[in-house]
């Protein structure tokens, strides 16, 4: 996560030097895919599994907005126009290495799952990122309206030994 961190200092940079408010971004939705199983792999939440927004602040610098317009457009949809209109298009070498898990979940697990268990997993992936991304927005909309700007205090979970969670009340030793 380091060159994403760089790749988003470097654009916050050089949009704050010639003043651009924006920045559009080529994320697609087979991006979106890969990063649903790589935040999943992880362990997130509803947020996470939401994957990104086609508008948000930029990490690197909250006064720059980032968009990615073609979060509905596959790949293969991005690459014919590509091609159809004769733009150059630059592919990073790093995209084939298996060093990256990214990559392994891109060209290893995408594959086989499509495969061999759910040909329109991209479709399937997409509409519960969707419904779970809103979730999450109700879910904290809700939480913002409830605490009515108080601190919002919830008892903290730990998981068990049988890897199931607490309600939250447990005693310290469980």
């Amino acid at each position: 996560m380091a060159a994403r961190k760089l790749r988003h200092e470097f654009l916050a940079r050089t949009a704050a030097q010639h003043h651009f408010p924006v920045i559009a971004l080529a994320h697609h939705a087979d991006d979106q895919v890969e990063l649903f199983f790589l935040r999943l792999l992880r362990g997130t939440g509803g947020e996470g599994i939401a994957g990104m927004k086609p508008r948000s602040p930029s990490p690197a610098d909250p006064a720059i907005t980032l968009v990615r317009p073609l979060l509905d457009c596959a790949k293969t949809e991005f690459l014919a126009f590509v091609r159809e209109h004769k733009i150059a298009f630059r592919d990073d070498a790093t995209n084939a290495s298996p060093d990256f898990l990214r990559n392994r979940i891109r060209h290893e697990l995408l594959p086989l799952l499509r495969k061999n268990y759910q040909p329109g997993l991209d479709k399937t992936v997409l509409r519960l990122m969707e419904i779970v991304g809103a979730e999450a927005d109700f879910v904290s909309a809700a939480a913002g309206k409830f605490s009515a700007g108080r601190p919002l205090v919830l008892p903290i979970c730990r998981p068990r030994s049988s890897g199931r969670f607490c309600s939250g009340s447990c005693p310290p030793s469980v």
